[in-house]
C-alpha cells in the first residue's frame, strides 16, 4: 500500500506516516507528508464536536491485487449494508456486517416491540406489559418497480419475511378532515410483526447468505485505518475487528465523516460530507380504543399540516393481537421536515419537557387533520418520542453507489440514487448490489491481473459516483415509494403550507444546537416517495 498525494499522485517518496509500526507505511507525495489526522471527539460514538472532520488528502493506493480470499468489512447493518454482505457472499467473497443496534440489525428497519426488548420494560406501566405492543417507528412499508428489488422481494414473499399491505391507505387532507384511498399502483409491502423481522431475517440462516456471511453486533466502528501488507484495519467497541481488503460504508452523517474523513480515501470523504440531511420526529402512542379516523385508514400521507406527514395503524397494518386489551391501538406518527428542522434538539438526550411539548402538539395536529366533527382522541396509555435527527436526504449526487477501487472504499444508501427514488428501500437495495458488484468484479480483475499486478486502466471502469455534484431531492418530508404514491399528494406533503388545518405550529427551539442548520429543505419530488416515513 502507499499513500499519494490527492490529486496530483505525485510520484515522490517520503518519510514513513508517523505512528505507523515496523512495517511502516510508505508515502508518495510533493514532499510535505503528513499522518492522517486522528479522528476527533469521544472514542466509540464519534464526540459532539461542531466543527467538520478535516479530510487526510493523501489517497491510499493499494498496488497489488486482491488476494485470491479476500474480506469485505461493510460498516453498517441497514438494508443496502446487509444486501450488499448478502450479494457479496454468494459471489463467494468473505463479508463482515458491523452493526451498532442491541436489539437488532436493519438501521431504519427499525421496529419497538415489547418481546424483543427494544420496548423496555420500564417504559410501560404494568398493565400493558406482555400487552403485544409494536411499532414500526422507521421504515414504514415499501414498494417495488425495479425487476432486480423485485427479485429480492418475491425471494422474501416466499420464505414469509414480507407480505403485502392492502390497507386502506392514502392522504388525508387535513384542512378538510377527509381521507382519499389510493387506487392501484405497485403493491405495498410490509414485514409481519414489524420491519426489524425483515432485517432479522435477512442477517440471519434464512437470509441464504451462507457461511461467508457474519453480521457482529452491537459494534460501532470509530476508526479505519489503512495498514501495509494487511488491508483496511477497523476500530469498534475501542478495540481492532481486524483488518479487511476492502470497506464498505453503509451509512452517513456525522459518524460517516469522522470515519472516512482521516481515512485516506479523499473523493469518497467528501463526497458524504456533501450530503445534507434533515431531521423527523417520530412519535409512538398506544391507545386504548379505536381511533376516529375516516374511511378507517391505516395509514396516511397528511396532506396541509405544517406538524404532520404520515400517520399509521401498527395494530391493523401489522396484524397485532393485544390480549386483554381489545380495541387498542398503536400509531405511530412522523412530523413534517419543516417541524423536525425547526424543534431540533440533541437526539441523545431529548429533554422531558420538549418530548412532552413534541407529543402534545402532534397529538393536537393529528387530531385537528381528522376534521373539526370529529370527536376527541382518546388519551394514550403509552407513548413516546423519538428524533430522527439525520433522517432524510436534502441532496443526491444521482448515483447508486460511491466506489474508490483504488482505495477498495465504497458507499451503499438509499440517499445516492436519482429523485424518484431517493430514500426508498428498493433505492437501498439497487445500491447495495449495485457496490456488491462493482466489488466482485474487482476480485475477479484481481485474479486475472495477478501475473502482472498492473490494473491501472480497468480499476479506472470500477469508479463511481467520486465527482458527481448534488441536486436538490424534492419530497423531503416522508421519502419516495416507486410506483406508489398520487403525485398532487406527495407536492402537498412535501410543502409546508403557511396556514394550517390546526395543530401547533412548528417553533423555532432555543435550546437546538443548530446541528441541522445549513441543511436546507430541499423540495422534495413530486410522485414516489417512500420509507422517509418509513425512513425517519
Amino acid at each position: 500500500m502507499v499513500l499519494l498525494s490527492h490529486p496530483a499522485l505525485a510520484a515522490q517518496r517520503c518519510a514513513p506516516a508517523a505512528g505507523a509500526r515496523a512495517a511502516a507505511v510508505r508515502v508518495a507525495c510533493s514532499g510535505q507528508c503528513r499522518p492522517p489526522p486522528a479522528p476527533r471527539g469521544r472514542g466509540g460514538r464519534g464526540g459532539r464536536g461542531r466543527r467538520a472532520p478535516e479530510v487526510n488528502e493523501q489517497q491510499v493506493s493499494w498496488p497489488a491485487p486482491v488476494r485470491p480470499q479476500p474480506v469485505v468489512g461493510v460498516v453498517g447493518g441497514g438494508l443496502a449494508g446487509l444486501v450488499c454482505g448478502q450479494a457479496l457472499a454468494r459471489r463467494g467473497v468473505r463479508c463482515v456486517v458491523f452493526d451498532t443496534g442491541e436489539h437488532s440489525a436493519g438501521g431504519r428497519l427499525a421496529t419497538r416491540a415489547g418481546a424483543s426488548g427494544s420496548l423496555r420494560p420500564e417504559w410501560l406501566p404494568d398493565s400493558l406489559r406482555g400487552a403485544g405492543l409494536a411499532f414500526d417507528h422507521g421504515a414504514q412499508f415499501f414498494t417495488a418497480t425495479d425487476p432486480r428489488f423485485q427479485k429480492l422481494v418475491d425471494r422474501w414473499l416466499a420464505a414469509g419475511a414480507v407480505r403485502e399491505w392492502a390497507g386502506p391507505v392514502g392522504t388525508l387532507d387535513a384542512a378538510a378532515g377527509r381521507f382519499e384511498a389510493a387506487a392501484g399502483g405497485a403493491p405495498r409491502y410490509v414485514a409481519p410483526g414489524g420491519m426489524a423481522a425483515l432485517a432479522q431475517h435477512l442477517a440471519g440462516p434464512d437470509g441464504q447468505a451462507g457461511p461467508l456471511f457474519e453480521l457482529r453486533r452491537p459494534i460501532w466502528v470509530s476508526a479505519m485505518r489503512a495498514v501495509e501488507g494487511k488491508g483496511w484495519q477497523l476500530t469498534g467497541n475501542n478495540k481492532s475487528q481486524g483488518f479487511f481488503d476492502a470497506v464498505v460504508i453503509a451509512h452517513n452523517g456525522k459518524c460517516a465523516n469522522r470515519l472516512a474523513a482521516p481515512s485516506g480515501a479523499p473523493a469518497v470523504a467528501r463526497q458524504l460530507m456533501r450530503l445534507k440531511l434533515n431531521s423527523i420526529w417520530a412519535l409512538v402512542a398506544a391507545f386504548p380504543e379505536p381511533l376516529p379516523v375516516p374511511g378507517g385508514f391505516e395509514g396516511a400521507f397528511i396532506k396541509g399540516s405544517p406538524v404532520l406527514s404520515w400517520a399509521a395503524n401498527n395494530t391493523a397494518k401489522l396484524g397485532l393481537a393485544h390480549l386483554g386489551h381489545e380495541g387498542l391501538q398503536c400509531w405511530t406518527l412522523f412530523s413534517t421536515a419543516a417541524y423536525g428542522r425547526a424543534n431540533k434538539v440533541p437526539q441523545e438526550a431529548i429533554p422531558p419537557e420538549t418530548a412532552e411539548r413534541v407529543k402534545d402538539e402532534m397529538l393536537a395536529a393529528l387530531r385537528a387533520a381528522l376534521g373539526p366533527g370529529a370527536p376527541a382522541l382518546p388519551e394514550p396509555v403509552f407513548h413516546r418520542c423519538q428524533l430522527w435527527g439525520a433522517a432524510l436526504p436534502v441532496n443526491f449526487p444521482g448515483v447508486p453507489c460511491i466506489f474508490d477501487p483504488v482505495a477498495r472504499v465504497g458507499v451503499a444508501g438509499d440517499w445516492l440514487t436519482a429523485a424518484g427514488d431517493a430514500a426508498s428501500m428498493q433505492a437501498a437495495a439497487i445500491s447495495g448490489l449495485e457496490l456488491a458488484e462493482r466489488l466482485h468484479r474487482l476480485v475477479q480483475l484481481g485474479a486475472r491481473s495477478a501475473s502482472d499486478g498492473d490494473l491501472g486502466g480497468d480499476l479506472a471502469g470500477l469508479s463511481m459516483g467520486l465527482t458527481e455534484e448534488f441536486k436538490l431531492v424534492a419530497n423531503h418530508d416522508i421519502g419516495a415509494f416507486p410506483g406508489q404514491q398520487p403525485e398532487e399528494a406527495i407536492a402537498a406533503v412535501g410543502a409546508a403550507p403557511k396556514a394550517a388545518g390546526g395543530g401547533a405550529r412548528p417553533q423555532r427551539q432555543g435550546q437546538g444546537r443548530g446541528q441541522g442548520q445549513g441543511r436546507g429543505q430541499g423540495q422534495q419530488r413530486p410522485r414516489e416517495r417512500e420509507e422517509q416515513a418509513a425512513r425517519v
